[in-house]
C-alpha cells in the first residue's frame, strides 16, 4: 500500500478519533498532519 491510499483510507478515522481526544477542530488536524507526517517519515511517536 502506498503513503496516498494509506491516507485516504485512513486520514477520516484518524482525524476523528485525535478531535475525540482533543475537542478542538484545529489541534485535531494539526496532530492528524502530525501522525501522517511521522508515517510518511518512518519515525516513532515521542
Amino acid at each position: 500500500m502506498d503513503f496516498d491510499q494509506l491516507y485516504e483510507e485512513h486520514f477520516q478515522r484518524v482525524y476523528q478519533y485525535i478531535y475525540y481526544m482533543v475537542s478542538d477542530s484545529s489541534s485535531g488536524e494539526d496532530f492528524t498532519q502530525e501522525t501522517f507526517l511521522r508515517v510518511y517519515k518512518g519515525q516513532k511517536p515521542r
